[in-house]
């Protein structure tokens, strides 16, 4: 199962891109599914760019206890202000959160608060008992982000085509 969702995590930024793409053509009055999924393309951008620099650039200048908090807390930090900057843009914009937006929002909050626990059995205890769950729950999470998105973009975009084929049937039928 591991290995199925890395190798998954590997696109989902792809599939988040045309998720964004599609209901952004879809729903064309801006909304905070829309403005949550530009997020979360925008974070998985930025965790793409940290990643390698932090462990291409910054391991060679720095302790491996140090390249570990900034590894964990820094996932944490940019998820929890990812949550924190959708939640006040939806508010000062006036956009209600659907189910879905709420959904990615809290997946968010998870994935900080595994980082932080991660960091706390890694480096605080001194303990690896939690790297198993770790390496799963971490893509694990993302793929339900990317699987939600896809998921509610096919479905009102689903639902438009049979409403539309179903509106020319009975406008046929007069």
């Amino acid at each position: 199962m591991y290995e199925f969702l890395y190798g998954i995590g590997e696109h989902l930024l792809l599939l988040n891109i045309v998720a964004l793409f599609i209901s952004a053509l879809a729903f064309p009055q801006r909304s905070a599914f829309v403005s949550i999924l530009l997020l979360v393309v925008a974070l998985q951008l930025l965790h793409m760019w940290y990643q390698p620099y932090l462990m291409n650039e910054l391991s060679r200048t720095l302790t491996k206890d140090d390249v570990r908090l900034l590894w964990y807390m820094g996932f944490a930090v940019t998820d929890f202000l990812f949550v924190w900057l959708a939640v006040i843009y939806c508010s000062f914009k006036d956009m209600m959160r659907d189910r879905v937006s709420n959904f990615i929002l809290i997946n968010v909050a998870t994935l900080g608060v595994v980082q932080m626990v991660r960091y706390a059995d890694r480096v605080l205890i001194g303990t690896d008992l939690l790297g198993p769950a770790y390496k799963l729950a971490i893509p694990a999470l993302n793929f339900s982000v990317s699987f939600m998105a896809i998921a509610y973009v096919s479905y009102f975009c689903g639902a438009g085509i049979l409403n539309l084929i179903f509106s020319k049937i009975n406008k046929d039928d007069k």
